[in-house]
C-alpha cells in the first residue's frame, strides 16, 4: 500500500517536471528566431539577392502570422489538447526555420520564416492557458520562468547573431534557432504519448487519426462549436477589449524596435555589433519585466494598473531620447523601451487572472492576439516605410509617440479586477 501510494505520489510528479520542461523549452523559441534575424538583415538580404523591401517583409512576418495563428488556435485547441496542438505547433516551428537556413532565394527565406512564426504564434496564444491548465497554484511562479527564459533566449539570439555569422555564416547564426522548437516537441510528445490510452500502437494511430489535417479543417470550419458560442459573452466586458488594444499598441512598438532598433544605430553611424548588443539589451532588460510584473499583479491591488503606468513613462521618455539623438546614451534608451513594453507580458498575465477557467483563457488569447496582432502587422513594415519615404526615423518614432497614449488608456481599462467570462 505505501508503495503504490508512493508510486502515485511519483507519477504527477514526473509528469510535471516533463510539462515544466515543455514549456520553458517552448518559451525559449517564442522571439529567439525574431531578434536572431535584424543585426544580420543587410547580410542575409545581399546574400539571397533581396531587395530592401525583403528586410521590411520579415519584419512584418512575425505580426502577421501571430495573428494568423492566434485565430487557428482556438478551433485546433477544440479539436485537440492543449499538448497535441502545441506539439503541432512545435513540427511548423521546426519546419519553418529549418527552412530557412537552406533557403537560397528571399521568396524561400520569407516562406520559412512565415511557417515557423504560425508555430510560434500557436504557442504565443496558448501558453497562458496551458500554464493556468498545468500549473493552476503555482501560476505566477511559472509565468515568472516562462517569460523570464522567453527574454534571455531574445537577448542571447541577437548579441550573438553578429559573431555567429562571422564564424560560419548567416546559416549558421539563424539555423541554430531551428533546435528549441525540436528539443520542446519531443517533450510535447512524450507527454501527449504518455495520456493517450492503449497499447503504443493504438496510441500513435489515435494520436494521427486527430491530427489529420481534415479533421482540424473540419473543425476550424465548424461555427458552431460550443467554446466559441460559450464566451461569447466576453466580448461585451470593456477589459476584454482593452486587452485586445494593449497587444495592437504594445506589439506595435515592440515589434518595431525589435525590428530596426539596430539599423536606427547603423544609420547613426554605430556598428552592426553595437546594434546586435543593443537588441540583446532589449532582450535582457525585458527579463527583468518577466518577474516584476506577475510579481506587481499578484501582490498589489491595483498593481496592473501601475505596471501600465510605469511602462508608458518609461516608453515616452524613450521616444523623446531617440527622437533626440539616437546615438547618445543608446543603452539607456534602449532600456526604457524594454521597461516600457512591460505592457506585454502584463497583457499574457491579465489573459490568466482576468479569467476563471484555462479555456476561457484560451478564448481569450486567441481573439486578442489575433486582432491584436493583425492590427500590429502594418507596424514594422509602416516605421520602415516612413523612413523610406522621409529619410529620417523621426516621423516614425512620432506615430509610436501616439501608440504609447493609446496603450496609456488601455492598459488601464485592462487593469480592472474582474473575470471576463463571469455572467452579468
Amino acid at each position: 500500500m505505501p508503495s503504490g501510494q508512493a508510486a502515485t505520489r511519483r507519477v504527477p510528479s514526473v509528469v510535471a517536471l516533463i510539462a515544466a520542461l515543455a514549456v520553458l523549452l517552448t518559451s525559449s523559441n517564442l522571439r529567439s528566431p525574431v531578434s536572431a534575424f535584424p543585426p544580420i538583415a543587410d547580410q542575409v538580404a545581399g546574400s539571397l539577392g533581396a531587395s530592401g523591401l525583403f528586410i521590411g517583409l520579415v519584419g512584418m512576418a512575425p505580426t502577421a502570422m501571430f495573428a494568423v495563428a492566434a485565430i487557428l488556435s482556438g478551433p485546433m485547441a477544440k479539436a485537440l489538447s492543449f499538448r497535441a496542438v502545441i506539439s503541432t505547433a512545435m513540427v511548423l516551428a521546426t519546419a519553418g526555420f529549418g527552412l530557412r537556413t537552406v533557403a537560397s532565394n528571399g521568396v524561400l527565406f520569407l516562406a520559412g520564416t512565415m511557417i515557423g512564426l504560425v508555430g510560434v504564434g500557436i504557442t504565443n496564444t496558448l501558453l497562458p492557458a496551458v500554464v493556468k491548465d498545468y500549473f493552476p497554484f503555482k501560476l505566477t511562479v511559472m509565468s515568472i520562468a516562462y517569460m523570464a527564459v522567453g527574454q534571455v533566449s531574445m537577448a542571447t539570439a541577437s548579441v550573438v547573431a553578429v559573431p555567429l555569422a562571422e564564424l560560419g555564416g548567416w546559416r549558421v547564426a539563424i539555423g541554430v534557432w531551428a533546435v528549441p522548437p525540436l528539443l520542446a516537441l519531443l517533450c510535447w510528445g512524450i507527454l501527449v504519448f504518455s495520456v493517450t490510452p492503449g497499447t503504443a500502437t493504438q496510441r500513435g494511430g489515435e494520436m494521427l487519426r486527430r491530427a489529420h489535417p481534415r479533421k482540424l479543417m473540419g473543425v476550424i470550419n465548424n461555427k458552431s462549436t460550443d467554446s466559441r458560442g460559450a464566451y461569447r459573452h466576453m466580448w461585451r466586458n470593456p477589459v476584454s477589449w482593452g486587452i485586445v488594444v494593449m497587444f495592437a499598441m504594445t506589439s506595435s512598438i515592440s515589434y518595431c524596435f525589435i525590428t530596426w532598433a539596430p539599423k536606427i544605430i547603423v544609420e547613426s553611424g554605430g556598428s552592426a555589433q553595437l546594434g546586435g548588443i543593443i537588441g540583446g539589451v532589449f532582450a535582457l532588460v525585458g527579463t527583468a519585466s518577466s518577474f516584476f510584473v506577475p510579481w506587481m499583479t499578484s501582490r498589489f491591488e491595483r498593481g496592473a494598473a501601475w505596471v501600465t503606468i510605469l511602462s508608458c513613462s518609461c516608453m515616452f521618455v524613450a521616444l523623446l531620447m531617440v527622437i533626440t539623438g539616437p546615438m547618445r546614451l543608446p543603452v539607456v534608451w534602449i532600456s526604457l523601451v524594454s521597461l516600457g513594453c512591460s505592457t506585454f507580458p502584463l497583457g499574457l498575465m491579465l489573459i490568466a487572472t482576468r479569467t476563471r477557467e484555462p479555456k476561457a483563457a484560451a478564448v481569450l488569447s486567441s481573439g486578442a492576439q489575433g486582432i491584436g496582432y493583425t492590427v500590429a502587422c502594418i507596424g514594422p513594415f509602416g516605421f520602415g516605410a516612413l523612413y523610406d519615404a522621409t529619410s529620417s526615423w523621426t516621423t516614425g518614432l512620432t506615430v509610436l509617440v501616439g501608440f504609447n497614449f493609446v496603450l496609456l488608456a488601455a492598459g488601464l481599462v485592462a487593469s480592472r479586477k474582474v473575470f471576463v467570462d463571469d455572467h452579468e
